[in-house]
């Protein structure tokens, strides 16, 4: 296990975890009875999504399951949009005659991530922090230990799902169509919980500071 595997294991697992049975307030969002808005949060945006907005998959061009992803996401009609790092033009193909929307460069995330209502992605813990606390839901696909270990820890606190590579394409299938449908509630109040439980950062690189301090 990698030191950032090991730090994103702890400090989630350190910070009072929402049970599926707390209440959470209608009006802000929270859980019940702190009830109160964090003063300072990560600069990224817990919001709920756009309707119809689209899922975006980020997944690198030698990633074993992209061709099952691909062939999962052309069987549903929801948006999606996606970046394939490396990717070549025969992969971005089907892509394109499905109807989504491609990006040639990687977007910046703290702008994207709180227009989207899912992220498909490797598992990355980068990606994997953001979403997070951008409330998104995320399907991940971990392809070794640190990324496996990290889509465990976000399963149990934000409902996150998980699909292994060679689960078989119906496993994919349905894994998009649960994200494409699955009410984002629990990923936002999780967004929103731990957004309350972080000190006060800013910048891009607030996280990562985060996470230096709690190795110190």
């Amino acid at each position: 296990m990698t030191r950032w595997a090991a730090v994103l294991v702890c400090v989630l697992i350190s910070v009072p975890r929402p049970r599926g049975d707390d209440p959470i307030c209608v009006t802000c969002g929270y859980f019940v009875p702190s009830c109160s808005p964090p003063t300072q949060i990560i600069s990224i945006a817990c919001i709920r999504p756009p309707e119809h907005a689209p899922v975006f998959v980020y997944l690198a061009a030698g990633h074993p399951e992209l061709p099952a992803v691909i062939s999962a996401i052309k069987k549903y009609s929801s948006h999606f949009s996606a970046f394939i790092k490396g990717g070549t033009p025969a992969q971005y193909q089907p892509l394109s005659e499905a109807g989504v929307r491609i990006y040639k460069t990687l977007p910046d995330l703290a702008t994207l991530l709180p227009t989207v209502r899912g992220v498909i992605h490797g598992g990355g813990i980068g990606l994997a922090q953001q979403a997070l606390l951008a409330g998104v839901p995320q399907l991940l696909i971990p392809t070794d230990l640190e990324k496996t270990l990290a889509a465990a820890v976000l399963a149990k606190t934000a409902g996150s799902l998980v699909v292994h590579p060679d689960a078989g394409q119906q496993a994919f299938d349905t894994a998009v169509q649960t994200l494409c449908t699955a009410s984002p509630e629990r990923a936002l109040a999780a967004g929103r919980f731990y957004q309350g439980q972080l000190p006060s950062l800013s910048g891009e690189d607030a996280l990562v500071t985060l996470l230096q301090r709690a190795l110190s």
